[in-house]
């Protein structure tokens, strides 16, 4: 296993062993197996875990494992040259490898998410893109009608029939 392709194990790896994560793929890329009505997608978007009857094999080139399409098990063979990024909902962590990710989604990236340009260094080397996170702000409250609120009625009869105004006797 070459040094790049180690590195990205490990990462895979550390995002796993938290949570389930999304693996984004290019399924044109050679070498990857998924059903065939996915080849052509190069933004193919694999669920992986170790919670999984059939957990990801961390191979020298490849991650090997038997997926379910439609409820359908399927073996799934993906490159670690065709994977460009990580995806772990639960955290809200992401990491993406630029190099190899696709022009057609890097260009939608760039379109839809300028500062997702902003690239940082690792020390290994690779580009590591996260989107800034911004501070949530509560939402802003205000008084959208200003009136009294109505008596509430005492009699238990008449609240009664009121609450059960929608209603229809049938014969």
């Amino acid at each position: 296993m070459n040094l790049q392709h180690q590195q990205k194990v490990d990462i895979l790896k550390e995002f796993i062993i938290d949570s389930d994560i999304f693996l984004c793929v290019n399924a044109t890329h050679e070498g990857v197996i998924v059903p065939q009505n996915h080849k052509k997608n190069v933004d193919l978007r694999l669920i992986f875990s170790l919670h999984f009857r059939n957990k990801p094999d961390f191979q020298d080139d490849c991650i090997e494992s038997v997926l379910l399409f439609g409820g359908v098990p399927r073996k799934c063979r993906i490159p670690y040259d065709a994977i460009w990024g990580v995806i772990q909902k639960e955290y809200n962590k992401l990491y993406f490898w630029q190099d190899e990710m696709p022009l057609e989604i890097r260009k939608k990236v760039e379109k839809n998410s300028p500062q997702l340009n902003a690239e940082e260094k690792t020390d290994e080397g690779d580009k590591q893109a996260f989107p800034p996170s911004a501070p949530k702000k509560k939402p802003k409250l205000m008084v959208i009608e200003n009136k009294k609120a109505e008596p509430v009625e005492k009699d238990e009869k008449t609240a009664k029939n009121k609450s059960r105004a929608h209603l229809k006797v049938l014969k």
